[in-house]
């Protein structure tokens, strides 16, 4: 049972006008954190400096995070995608590492599969890592 058969199930333009929004504001913090405290000033000794970029930091992984997070929450049963949101939001980048290693493996692709694409081949056409594409 995929996440995806949970009652509450929100609209694809929901879904798209959530992570529009999101990337907006992550967006606009940026261009806020660049304005204000330079990057390329690296003023290391700047308490004010460092926790802008420090807050800037942390937002963009966890924008990062939430991103791979709605992948896996589709993509995997709930259980499975429960343990592997916490890890990714507890742990950080080493363990969405370690869930694209999985799924290359497990899957034998890192395509996500969507309707109209040809099953051996990824969305923007590269190959997927199926045995018969791996032979020489």
């Amino acid at each position: 049972m995929l996440m995806s058969s949970f009652i509450f199930k929100p609209s694809l333009a929901t879904v798209a006008l959530l992570y529009f929004v999101i990337g907006a504001f992550i967006t606009t913090y940026l261009c806020y954190t660049l304005y204000y405290t330079p990057l390329f000033d690296w003023a290391t000794w700047d308490l004010e400096w460092v926790t802008s970029w420090l807050w800037m930091s942390t937002l963009d992984y966890y924008g990062a995070a939430c991103c791979m997070s709605a992948i896996v929450a589709h993509s995997e049963k709930p259980l499975a995608a429960a343990l592997w949101i916490s890890v990714f939001v507890c742990l950080g980048s080493p363990f969405m590492c370690a869930y694209v290693a999985h799924r290359a493996v497990s899957h034998r692709s890192l395509a996500l599969g969507s309707g109209g694409h040809d099953e051996q081949r990824g969305p923007y056409g590269g190959l997927s890592m199926s045995s018969s594409n791996l032979s020489c």
